[in-house]
Parts: C-alpha cells; sequence; structure tokens
C-alpha cells in the first residue's frame, strides 16, 4: 500500500475547514475513516468520499447545462438526463482515480 495517511488536522487543512468540523461530516456523511483508539487516519478513499459528500453543484454560466441525448433524447431544459460539464469531468475523474473500477 503506497497511499499516504493524513491525519484529521492535514485533512481539515486541505479543505480549509476545522477538525471539529470534519469530524462531524465523518458521523454525518459515514466517511471510512481508519482508528486505532484515539488515532484517526484517511486514506485516498476517505478523501475521495468526502470531497463528493461536501460537493456544491455550481449553477454559474461556466457549469451550463449539456443535454446527454440527441434530438429523441430529452430536451436541452428538461432535468433528466442532463449532467454538467463539470459533473462528467468529475465522474471521469473519479473514475480515474479509482482505476476505472465502478460499479454500474
Amino acid at each position: 500500500m503506497t497511499d499516504r495517511l493524513l491525519t484529521r488536522p492535514q485533512v481539515a487543512d486541505r479543505f480549509q475547514i476545522t477538525a471539529r468540523h470534519l469530524a462531524d461530516l465523518e458521523k454525518e456523511h459515514s466517511i471510512p475513516i481508519l482508528k486505532a483508539g484515539r488515532a484517526v487516519r484517511y486514506d485516498t478513499a476517505a478523501i475521495l468520499q468526502l470531497e463528493a459528500a461536501i460537493r456544491c453543484p455550481s449553477r454559474s454560466p461556466a457549469t451550463a447545462p449539456v443535454a446527454l441525448g440527441k434530438s429523441s433524447g430529452p430536451l436541452p431544459g428538461s432535468a433528466s438526463g442532463i449532467l454538467t460539464q463539470r459533473s462528467r469531468e468529475e465522474v471521469a475523474r473519479i473514475t480515474q482515480r479509482l482505476g476505472g473500477k465502478v460499479k454500474p
């Protein structure tokens, strides 16, 4: 295992939040931390899950919705079948980090 384990203060600093808020997020979103007694560590899987849990979709014009289908698919203004370009990039990035192993 070559992943570097991070402490709670290191992860909190990385996300620019307090260690207490991070502990609350762990409980709220069931983040898979590594714990031995009072020592808490985060591996890559925990950080990815934490990142996904706190991600807030942007409504800025730079992330305008992109229709997935053609004329037979959903209309560009409909909610079903539409991902933002940023969402597509995020899914691709996480899939790549996981080595392309994603459940269908």
